[in-house]
């Protein structure tokens, strides 16, 4: 398959996006998990000074210090991952890579590439098949036309001919339609949808094929 570059940049740009909202968001949880941890240790200090009765101002004094830092810590997180959302938002998507620019570059680039190495020259093969295949029905009908006035001149001329035990005979035809390898819409359809071939046909490689 041909390597659609606009694609791929487009992807890559996606991926550029999703890994500046991770890095953001990593740092605004793993501050806010420090301030969830940092008060429940405060709280641990709480129940430790009531249970033992003992004064720890100064460990509760430090332990909101820790806290105020830690919630300080979370708002500018915060305000960074909501600025890299807008950025993300506003001013990268200018220049960048959109659907619609997709869409114009499959039709006037990407489609005209594939079209040329890919379906032309397969186009060019149908066409020249079924030019070979009309070519042989005509052919066949040409022939089977005189060879059948002969066999009809035959058989006006004798008209009654048996055989040893007394039954009429004819000359057959030179081809029988059921002999005829035509092309039906069943055959093509299954070609198509399933890639099966009819009876007595195969699949054949054609050069630069990696089926």
């Amino acid at each position: 398959m041909i390597k659609w570059k606009k694609y791929e940049d487009f992807l890559g740009q996606d991926t550029k996006f999703t890994e500046m909202r991770e890095k953001y968001a990593t740092k605004t949880k793993e501050a806010g998990q420090r301030v969830k941890d940092l008060n429940a240790e405060l709280e641990a200090i709480l129940k430790r000074e009531f249970r033992e009765g003992k004064d720890l101002s100064s460990e509760k004094t430090k332990k909101r210090k820790q806290i105020e830092e830690a919630e300080k810590e979370y708002e500018v997180a915060s305000s960074e991952q909501s600025g890299a959302e807008m950025y993300i938002r506003t001013e990268a998507r200018e220049g960048n890579i959109t659907p619609r620019d997709l869409v114009a570059d499959w039709n006037t680039n990407y489609r005209p590439l594939v079209r040329e190495q890919i379906f032309t020259p397969i186009l060019e093969r149908m066409n020249l098949a079924r030019e070979a295949y009309y070519n042989a029905l005509l052919d066949l009908a040409e022939e089977r036309s005189k060879y059948d006035q002969r066999r009809r001149n035959f058989v006006s001329q004798f008209s009654e001919v048996r055989n040893e035990d007394n039954h009429l005979i004819y000359p057959s035809e030179m081809v029988d339609h059921r002999e005829l390898p035509l092309i039906t819409e069943e055959g093509l359809y299954r070609v198509q949808q399933y890639g099966e071939f009819p009876a007595g046909t195969k699949r054949k490689q054609t050069e630069g094929d990696d089926k």
